[in-house]
């Protein structure tokens, strides 16, 4: 099983594999979600925030929709969630979504 923690240095985040640190730079994925990861990412943080989750950025007065809210966070990089990928030799690659651009 794929051990994996999220490690902030220097203003970079980096993940902990296997006690292996994986820089941005020495990443092998892209740095962008794709359109199905985008989808994925934003339902199931709107789905979280509708079923109360907290917002992870301050929510102005009227926005009350849960997509809307979802969006606003990926646009700012707060988005608590992980992406699996898996590389040419299957290998899991685990991202976390507020280190990608989208």
């Amino acid at each position: 099983m794929l051990s994996w923690v999220k490690m902030e240095v220097d203003g970079h985040t980096d993940i902990l594999e296997n006690n292996a640190v994986v820089s941005a730079q020495e990443r092998v994925t892209p740095r962008y979600l794709t359109k199905y990861e985008r989808a994925r990412v934003l339902g199931a943080r709107a789905l979280q925030i509708s079923l109360s989750a907290p917002p992870m950025i301050s929510v102005p007065p009227g926005m009350d929709d849960p997509l809307k809210i979802a969006e606003s966070e990926l646009a700012q990089g707060k988005i608590p969630i992980v992406i699996r990928r898996y590389g040419s030799n299957l290998t899991m690659i685990l991202s976390i979504v507020f280190s990608f651009s989208s």
